[in-house]
């Protein structure tokens, strides 16, 4: 699908989703560079900046709106937009669809103004997903250290951990792709706003990774230390049982020649010497700190 949109001082024309030959035959007149068209259509291509002397282009990735559950690859978990500047004519290439660029402000002026809008926007679609991963990192720590869940879901801190990861590279070279151009002086204030944005972002994401990591080395922790507090109870129950079991086995074997089988006492002084082995244990146990 194309779409043009003419201002007074430049043209804009939108390609969504659209196919190498309709942007060929739109663009023409424009003598676009033909390994421009094919990395704007290339899914998973990464942020990049390149220029000749007749024009810019520019490629940059959205966070995608919505995710399925365990999404976690770069063309899975953001959405590519190609932007061409060349002279008053401005391209926009992009298979998914994106809101803001409905947004068709009046103010605008200059092709330039309106590249940088659609920059802003592009790094503006990360800052829901960043709130959106500091809530789940919140509930999955409640859970873990507060409701104490015997479920700890280490694939859910994992995925978002991967997420987070690669979102940071790709603002990492989003930020790259900004320092190697520089707008005119009129634009070069808003423009600095763009570049601190991308940092905060950037160093949200680093909280976010870190959280994520330390959660699940704490998950796994907690994991080992279940695991240890069940091996325990079950060495304690082994001490207590050990030597009832050996009496039990000592007094089932059923010679004829045992001296305690016929003795009036014998059965209640075995009950005794067993309570008596389980008491000393306990007291034992208990002088330890062990339960």
């Amino acid at each position: 699908m194309v779409e043009r949109h003419v201002f007074p001082t430049f043209e804009w024309i939108d390609f969504t989703d659209s196919s190498v030959k309709e942007i060929e035959q739109e663009t023409v007149h424009l003598q676009i560079e033909a390994n421009w068209i094919e990395d704007s259509l290339e899914r998973g291509h990464l942020p990049k900046f390149e220029q000749n002397e007749q024009a810019l282009f520019f490629i940059f990735r959205a966070h995608s709106e919505e995710l399925t559950r365990k999404e976690s690859s770069v063309d899975g978990i953001s959405s590519k937009m190609a932007i061409y500047l060349h002279g008053t004519t401005l391209l926009t290439i992009h298979r998914a669809p994106f809101p803001f660029l409905t947004d068709l402000r009046p103010k605008v002026t200059h092709a330039e103004e309106w590249m940088i809008y659609l920059m802003g926007q592009i790094i503006l679609s990360y800052e829901g997903p960043i709130e959106s991963q500091f809530d789940q990192l919140d509930q999955l720590e409640n859970k873990i250290f507060l409701q104490k869940t015997d479920t700890i879901p280490l694939e859910t801190l994992y995925l978002q951990k991967n997420r987070a990861r690669i979102s940071r590279r790709i603002l990492l070279l989003t930020q790259h792709v900004l320092h190697q151009w520089e707008p005119s002086d009129a634009y070069k204030t808003q423009y600095q706003d763009l570049k601190d944005s991308l940092v905060d972002h950037l160093l949200q994401y680093d909280e976010i990774i870190d959280s994520s990591q330390s959660l699940l080395q704490t998950s796994i922790s907690l994991s080992g230390q279940r695991n240890n507090d069940v091996m325990k109870l079950l060495t304690v129950f082994s001490v207590f049982f050990l030597p009832l079991t050996f009496l039990v086995g000592v007094y089932g074997m059923n010679f004829d020649y045992m001296p305690e089988l016929r003795y009036r006492y014998g059965y209640p002084l075995v009950w005794a010497v067993m309570g008596l082995s389980s008491l000393v244990i306990f007291l034992w146990f208990k002088r330890k700190n062990i339960v």
